[in-house]
């Protein structure tokens, strides 16, 4: 039994199995002359005719046709579905990389609210060691007024001290968390929180001294006053900016390779 051409109706097969009938009748035969030839079948006397030899090439011709037409469609097909295989994985990407990039912008933006309002309370604890926050200066209500701000700094600066250490650790761990771990994230992170616990221990140093000896500072000392834990906080500050940047981008790269 003759196997099937794939992907073609039974009909077709039958065209098929009929033609190379044909074709092989056509090969055995020859051309002979005389009664040989009148004994030939009707069909096969037109077959051997430029009409038949045009019929059978134009049979052929449809069929082959239909057969590319059917690999051309079906190429086509598995491109489609290609191209929307690619689509799906870009869509999740994008969901991701929006998910990502608003967590981590969270958490980013957590840490550096509290580190500003550390640095910026540190300065004020030792704002109020100065000549101008020297009660004695004052008398009645401006008196009064000028003891309830020193308070309320104090009060101010223990409340972020206490969220700073609550907090601090945590951030450190999210930032980690949000950033698969980058070793550079973390030193970075561990840099800044050492520097800004360096500026806070000298600006309470300040604050003891004050209350020691019962002196108030010149403003000049005052500014001058931990300047050097100031900066390494700055430069702290910095270098985590650009490291976290840089970590955003990697794994914003990594998320946008697409599928094979």
């Amino acid at each position: 039994m003759q196997n099937k051409p794939p992907n073609l109706s039974d009909e077709e097969n039958r065209l098929i199995q009929f033609i190379a009938s044909v074709v092989e009748a056509l090969n055995s035969q020859g051309h002979s002359p005389g009664d040989k030839e009148k004994s030939k079948p009707a069909w096969q006397r037109f077959l051997e005719t430029a009409g038949g030899v045009a019929l059978v090439t134009v049979l052929l011709g449809g069929i082959l046709g239909q057969c590319v037409t059917g690999k051309i469609n079906e190429g086509m097909k598995e491109r489609e579905n290609h191209q929307a295989d690619v689509k799906a994985y870009n869509d999740r990407v994008s969901d991701a990389a929006k998910s990502y990039l608003e967590q981590e912008q969270q958490v980013v933006r957590r840490t550096y609210e509290l580190v500003g309002k550390c640095v910026s309370d540190s300065e004020d604890i030792m704002g109020i060691t100065g000549e101008e926050f020297d009660p004695s200066l004052y008398e009645g209500q401006s008196r009064k007024d000028i003891q309830k701000l020193r308070d309320d700094i104090r009060e101010e600066y223990n409340a972020s001290d206490k969220q700073w250490r609550s907090e601090g650790v945590s951030l450190g761990l999210l930032m980690s968390y949000y950033h698969n771990g980058n070793m550079n994230v973390v030193a970075s992170w561990r840099d800044a929180k050492d520097s800004i616990d360096a500026y806070k221990d000298c600006a309470e140093g300040q604050l003891r001294r004050h209350e020691k000896e019962q002196i108030f500072f010149k403003e000049e000392d005052i500014k001058s006053a931990c300047s050097v834990e100031k900066q390494k906080v700055r430069d702290a500050l910095d270098n985590l900016t650009v490291i976290l940047e840089n970590a955003r981008l990697d794994a914003l790269k990594k998320w946008e390779t697409p599928p094979q």
